[in-house]
C-alpha cells in the first residue's frame, strides 16, 4: 500500500533535484567544474531538506 503523500514527496523530490541541476548548469556555463557547481548550486538553493519544509508546509 502507498501513503497518499507519497507521491507528493516523490514529484519535490523531482523537482528540486531539477532546480539543483538547473542552478549547476548555470555555474558550469559560467566555467566552473562540475563538482564546484554542483557544490555552489547546493549552497546557494540553502539545503534540500530546507526547502522540503517550506513546500510540506505551504501543501497544508
Amino acid at each position: 500500500m502507498r501513503w497518499p503523500w507519497h507521491k507528493a514527496e516523490t514529484e519535490l523530490d523531482r523537482e528540486l533535484e531539477f532546480r539543483l541541476d538547473e542552478l549547476a548548469a548555470a555555474f558550469e556555463r559560467q566555467g566552473l567544474s562540475h563538482k564546484e557547481a554542483r557544490a555552489k548550486a547546493r549552497r546557494e538553493f540553502g539545503g534540500v531538506d530546507r526547502a522540503k519544509e517550506q513546500c510540506r508546509d505551504e501543501r497544508r
